[in-house]
Parts: C-alpha cells; structure tokens; sequence
C-alpha cells in the first residue's frame, strides 16, 4: 500500500524515486478511469516530507509537527510544590457517572480530561473514587512529572492515609 486518502488529500509515498514514478502512474490513472479531475496548482509532487493531518512524514518515519508541540515545550516545567499544585490542578469524579481531571498551570487550565466510570466503579465509595480521578490524572499527565518530585495535596481527610504509605 503506498496511497493514503483522507478526504480531499491523496498522500502517495514510496521508498525510491522509481517506485514513485510508478505509484504516481498508478494513482493518476483511478480518477481518469472515472473521469475525475484534479487541480494541479493545488498539487505538490516529489516532496521530501508532507505536513499531514497534524504530523510529518518523511523518510525518517511518522513525526508529530513541530509546530504543534513548540507552545507546550515553551511553557516553564514547574519546581516548587506550590507550582506542581496549580499544574496538577483539579482531580474530581462527578456524580458517579465518570472520572474528570483538569490540568492547569499558573492558575490557567491547559487541558481537560475525562471519562465514564466502568460498570464496577459505579458501586465504589467516594472516597475510592476520588481516589481514582487522582490516579487518572497522574496517568494522563505522567510525561510532565517525570524527574521531578511530586506532592499530592487533597482536601478530603479520608484520602489522607493513603499519603501516608510507602
């Protein structure tokens, strides 16, 4: 396979600048055959790599685009256990419908994440269930507290004893 489609973009890669050729034979030929029609000044031939779909495809492989990643990469990585407090945000349950966490930085959220309790959850106690939102949120945002120490504060007396073990 060396053809991606994905809406209006055709994507053709190949390993060689003749196996290019014919991929680009073959492909041109399907909506000929069929009587469509391409622009060409929308077209782009022999690239090196391709922004796609939030990526870059090259030679190298599938890489997430730079650009997408540079404000995130730019933020400062919190120190002080105050900092790591107001990243770390909010860890919740609601309901007992699902789990939702938000991650925020500064005092501004940056990111909101959530999912549905499993059907056994759904009978577990608050304090369980606070206790889960905890760990989803350190799941989900493990990547930026790798290397750096981490407290975990919480309001709920309950939870307290699970801070207190090794």
């Amino acid at each position: 396979m060396f053809v991606i489609v994905f809406i209006d973009d055709i994507l053709i890669y190949s390993r060689s600048e003749n196996e290019y050729i014919n991929h680009l034979k073959i492909e041109l030929q399907v909506p000929k055959d069929y009587q469509l029609f391409a622009k060409f000044s929308k077209c782009e031939f022999w690239l090196r790599s391709v922004a796609f779909l939030g990526h870059i495809l090259s030679s190298r492989g599938i890489e997430v685009d730079p650009k997408k990643t540079d404000t995130v990469n730019s933020w400062p990585r919190p120190l002080i256990p105050s900092d790591i407090r107001s990243f770390l945000g909010l860890a919740s349950y609601y309901r007992r419908v699902g789990l939702g966490c938000v991650l925020m930085q500064n005092g501004k959220v940056i990111a909101y994440a959530s999912r549905q309790l499993k059907v056994h959850e759904k009978n577990y106690p608050t304090h369980d269930l606070e206790l889960a939102a905890i760990v989803f949120a350190l799941k989900i945002w493990r990547h930026y507290l790798y290397g750096v120490h981490v407290n975990v504060f919480t309001d709920h007396n309950i939870l307290q004893y699970v801070f207190s073990q090794n």
